[in-house]
């Protein structure tokens, strides 16, 4: 049962339930808001006090306080702009949130008109970050089964509070786990992960834009007082219904003129037809930010003419989901590309730090009629452990991926290493394996590979380091290293090993033949310490062994 709140406490977390107010029904586009300048939190919120929080100006001094140094190259309005909206105020009614979705769900467009310089601001300021493509959850107390039938379209207008993770909605101070509740299992492909920009960081909140577009997948009645509505995201309707916040500048009107979006999408485009030699390699690595759908058939076009192209990298900032959608779709019949990577930028990198989306049904799509990709790499991308179940699946009837390289990705858990592991039990193909990355990557993920890896006969090369995999790991991997007889190259560097774990591996060593390197620097043992000599006693003559 929810927790319960007197009339004057702050009920927190309304916005995730606010899906009984939408009527579900298709309005006019939420247009012209586009054309406002783009202004200050402090002057954005002026049109709006009327109708708010007494107190909204305060909350924008602390919002703008809190995102000094804002992430995903956000200015600090932009930021605020995110970190306000979540923010509550003591009467429901009176939040930010609550009147900014009132008013977007009237049929009425006018009356948007006082909140389009805060659209304005946050919109552009979501527009920024990566699209998030996965499942996420949010619900109701009370029966909206009625409302949802299987097959039906149907529009939100408002923003769309989830969560990517159930139990947080099945906590006490959302929903509980008793009682009358609607739950909605989304299938997302534009949302937007606000976590890094939220008051309430905690929520791992996925907020879905206005307009969103939807589809009711299924409905069932797990239990007795609850129902789960599938529904997931229409992303080629005819009509779009939140209108993008840029304008029709100049440099729109050179896009639509020409079909590419800057100029450097313009000397790509000539260099792939020319096969330049900066192609002769076969690496093709797109990092151009913020491609467009134009971008993407104008390089595909290139493509077609391109020899030299066999490694394809998507590594662009902010890429709109229809182009990378169309990219990795046009490799279905692209039959020089080997390898395909999605990969996003490092905190260690001078230019910042992002991830990048992957699009896992067209990609599971192509690998599924492509005969030529044998390399599939993901790292620092906003895949989540449903996309990792999707991907392991059609893996296991994929016959020619012999590398995978799942590292770096920060929303996978344990779940994924127990996918990828059902998927070792039974490949025939994959040769090498990277799975890794702090924080998340630890020994609860290393038990189920090692485990897997004691009856897999074609993995020769396991890249498990930058983890936090520790002596509990250590031992699952020595027990299998004594069973195994195919792995010749274990990498484990800059983990949590200490003395008792480099003892544990050095036990399996004592009766494995087979591995040829292994990689154990940065870990909390040495050479000269007591696991660093048990490893050196227990090694084969043809092991190698990189302390550092």
């Amino acid at each position: 049962m929810a927790s319960k709140f007197t009339s004057d406490d702050i009920v927190p977390h309304q916005r995730f339930t606010d899906v009984k107010y939408e009527n579900n029904e298709f309005l006019l586009p939420i247009d012209g808001y586009q054309k406002v300048d783009l202004v200050s939190l402090e002057e954005a919120m002026k049109p709006i006090e009327k109708y708010v929080d007494r107190s909204i100006q305060e909350k924008v001094y602390i919002a703008k306080k809190r995102c000094k140094n804002p992430k995903d190259n956000l200015t600090q309005d932009e930021s605020a702009s995110i970190q306000i909206y979540t923010m509550e105020s003591t009467e429901h009614e009176q939040s930010l949130y609550y009147n900014v979705n009132k008013t977007l769900r009237k049929e009425d467009r006018r009356q948007l008109v006082p909140y389009f310089p805060y659209l304005k601001l946050i919109l552009t300021a979501l527009w920024k970050l990566p699209a998030f493509n996965g499942r996420v959850w949010r619900g109701v107390n009370g029966d909206l089964s009625k409302k949802f039938e299987e097959g039906d379209s149907l529009v939100w207008w408002g923003f769309s509070s989830c969560t990517r993770h159930l139990n947080v909605l099945e906590s006490q101070e959302f929903l509980g786990k008793e009682g009358t509740r609607t739950l909605f299992t989304i299938e997302c492909s534009n949302g937007k992960l606000i976590k890094d920009h939220s008051y309430f960081a905690h929520e791992d909140e996925v907020l879905l834009l206005p307009g969103v577009e939807l589809r009711v997948a299924g409905k069932v009645r797990p239990a007795p007082g609850l129902t789960i509505i599938e529904l997931k995201e229409v992303t080629d309707g005819p009509v779009v219904l939140l209108k993008p916040p840029f304008t029709h500048d100049n440099s729109q009107r050179h896009i639509e003129s020409t079909g590419y979006a800057s100029e450097e999408v313009q000397r790509l485009v000539q260099q792939l037809k020319s096969s330049d030699k900066e192609f002769e390699n076969g690496w093709l690595s797109l990092e151009t930010a913020n491609l467009s759908l134009a971008d993407g058939k104008a390089i595909v076009k290139a493509l077609e003419t391109n020899t030299n192209v066999e490694k394809f990298s998507i590594e662009s900032q902010n890429i709109s989901m229809e182009c990378l959608d169309y990219l990795v779709d046009s490799i279905k019949i692209n039959t020089r590309i080997r390898c395909l990577y999605f990969i996003g930028k490092d905190d260690d990198d001078n230019d910042g730090s992002y991830l990048v989306p992957v699009c896992t049904r067209t990609l599971i799509n192509t690998l599924n009629i492509n005969k030529t990709i044998t390399r599939l790499e993901m790292s620092r991308t906003t895949i989540t452990d449903h996309d990792i179940k999707m991907i392991t699946d059609m893996l296991k009837r994929n016959s020619r991926i012999d590398g995978l390289y799942i590292y770096r990705n920060p929303y996978l858990t344990v779940q994924s290493a127990l996918y990828v592991s059902e998927l070792l039990k039974v490949t025939s193909t994959i040769t090498s394996l990277s799975f890794y990355g702090k924080p998340n990557i630890n020994d609860e993920c290393a038990i189920p590979i090692a485990s897997a890896l004691k009856i897999n006969s074609t993995v020769d090369d396991l890249i498990m380091f930058h983890s936090q995999i520790s002596d509990r790991g250590a031992r699952a991997l020595g027990e299998m290293l004594s069973q195994n007889h195919t792995l010749t190259s274990l990498s484990l560097n800059a983990n949590q090993i200490t003395d008792a774990g480099a003892k544990a591996l050095a036990e399996g060593l004592k009766r494995n033949s087979t591995l040829r390197f292994l990689h154990v620097k940065d870990n909390h043992f040495t050479k000269e310490s007591t696991g660093g000599k048990a490893l050196q006693a227990a090694k084969s003559s043809k092991l190698t062994i990189f302390f550092g």
